[in-house]
């Protein structure tokens, strides 16, 4: 017998996006989105089935530029109905430095829970904290044409927004291998 939870979610994801370029180098865009599927409440004061949308902007470009070397930056925020998503609000930045075979990236991420999850449906297994923010920094050399490497290290603060949870470092390291190389 299956479990409710392995049922597969029907219903579709409708998305309507608009970007526009601010002059040469940059751009902003603008979206919805909306599931066509009822999913359960988080809410207890709203017990009934409620529909899942949200928004986001975003803005992103180059910001300076010298010789071979480019620096660009991108900002986001989003929302969504935190009646049935955990996350209410997302808010996150970055800045890219290009240089020759060399990208060195920095972002941040913070996702803050909704009153109903932290109040509600987390609450259940105890505190909730309001919100997890993670610093990324990360850092792509090109070996060889093809050949990519690339250490990444994250720190996040109030990691499942559990507060009997320790802060975490996470390192990784990506390699890309390309072929025919680019």
């Amino acid at each position: 017998m299956r479990s409710p939870a392995a049922r597969p979610i029907r219903g579709a994801l409708i998305v309507a996006e608009a970007d526009r370029r601010i002059g040469d180098h940059a751009e902003v865009q603008l979206g919805l989105w909306y599931y066509t599927t009822r999913f359960a409440s988080l809410d207890p004061a709203f017990p009934a089935r409620g529909t899942s949308q949200g928004g986001y902007a975003q803005i992103e470009g180059d910001v300076a530029s010298r010789g071979d070397a480019t620096l660009s930056a991108w900002a986001r925020i989003g929302t969504a109905s935190d009646r049935v998503n955990q996350i209410g609000l997302y808010l996150g930045g970055g800045a890219v430095l290009r240089r020759g075979r060399n990208t060195l990236g920095i972002g941040i991420a913070h996702a803050r829970l909704g009153d109903p999850a932290r109040l509600g449906a987390l609450a259940a297994q105890g505190p909730a904290d309001r919100a997890e923010t993670t610093i990324e920094l990360t850092f792509e050399h090109r070996l060889l044409p093809g050949v990519i490497v690339q250490p990444d290290v994250q720190y996040v603060f109030n990691p499942g927004w559990a507060p009997e949870v320790h802060d975490a470092l996470v390192t990784g390291m990506r390699f890309r291998f390309a072929y025919p190389p680019r």
